[in-house]
């Protein structure tokens, strides 16, 4: 049994996740994580803008551009998790 003292060092939010199985550990680590920065949030607030955006002929848009491994992919997948039911 792993005691609090031997995990002093860890943030008590993760002190939980230290006591875990090795399998459901392993899992915790590997799932995807979301770091928020200003300008990702700022994209992800306007992509949401626009999508209750009440449907007319000419609908605004939004460009995403960057250099490869900016991460554009992952704001949109982002997006896609926080606003699609999966249907």
């Amino acid at each position: 049994m792993v005691t609090d003292e031997a995990l002093s060092h860890l943030q008590a939010d993760y002190r939980l996740n230290a006591r875990l199985s090795v399998e459901e550990r392993l899992r915790w680590i590997i799932q995807d994580r979301w770091i928020n920065y200003s300008r990702a949030d700022k994209i992800l607030t306007r992509l949401a803008e626009l999508v209750c955006y009440p449907p007319r002929a000419r609908m605004p848009s939004v460009l995403v551009f960057g250099d490869s491994g900016m991460g554009k992919t992952h704001i949109v997948e982002k997006f896609i998790r926080d606003h699609c039911s999966g249907a």
